[in-house]
């Protein structure tokens, strides 16, 4: 579990948390995101590089994502969860010299709504 005050996804006039299929990506809030990140960077560094692509933090990897990366929680109110397993929270991109890189599919929101989009909605 990470430590993330669960009142930062509250939807109020101005936070919360939307799933709306009209937007693509998924955007967390800053604190949200940031946890998220540095997560994932401590359970996989001895295994990948790091690298940043066009502002997303990316990995090398040379083996398959499922034996690196974990999958993760998402935790919902009244004890629903959703399991993410990492090519449903990473992407793909091209084969650069050093290995594949995958790159965290969510993006850092830019105001103090979380929307889970389009392709987080293909998973329910």
């Amino acid at each position: 579990m990470l430590p993330v005050d669960p009142t930062i996804f509250v939807t109020s006039d101005n936070q919360g948390t939307v799933i709306d299929t009209g937007t693509t990506l998924t955007f967390l809030v800053a604190e949200a995101f940031e946890l998220f990140v540095n997560a994932i960077n401590s359970a996989v560094s001895q295994l990948t590089t790091p690298v940043i692509s066009k502002g997303t933090q990316c990995y090398l990897v040379t083996s398959s994502i499922t034996s690196i990366f974990p999958n993760i929680s998402l935790n919902f109110a009244g004890g629903a969860a959703m399991i993410l397993k990492p090519e449903n929270y990473l992407v793909h991109g091209d084969p650069v010299e050093g290995g594949t890189p995958w790159c965290i599919g969510f993006q850092k929101g830019q105001n103090s709504v979380s929307i889970l989009g389009e392709k987080f909605r293909l998973l329910f």
